[in-house]
């Protein structure tokens, strides 16, 4: 509707201390997984989804922008 946000203005202020929490848990979960199974040698299957998993998580505003674009888009409304 005419003079409302696109943005939630609380969504501003909680989503990213939300993505900084989430990302600060993933970092910490990625050095507890190679300490406990630590084989001798690197694993690369664990680096590879470790680097994925945080493209995907700094990636997930983007994606979730298009997404709504996408939608306004097939749904015929302006994102104002």
């Amino acid at each position: 509707m005419p003079g409302q946000d696109f943005e939630e203005p609380m969504g501003l202020v909680i989503f990213p201390i939300l993505f900084g929490v989430i990302a600060n848990l993933c970092y910490t979960a990625g050095w507890i997984f190679d300490i406990v199974f630590y084989s001798g040698q690197p694993n690369r299957l664990r680096y590879r989804i470790g680097l994925v998993s945080s493209i995907v998580l700094a990636s997930l505003p983007g994606f979730w922008a298009v997404a709504a674009w996408l939608w306004a888009l097939y749904a015929g409304k302006k994102l104002n």
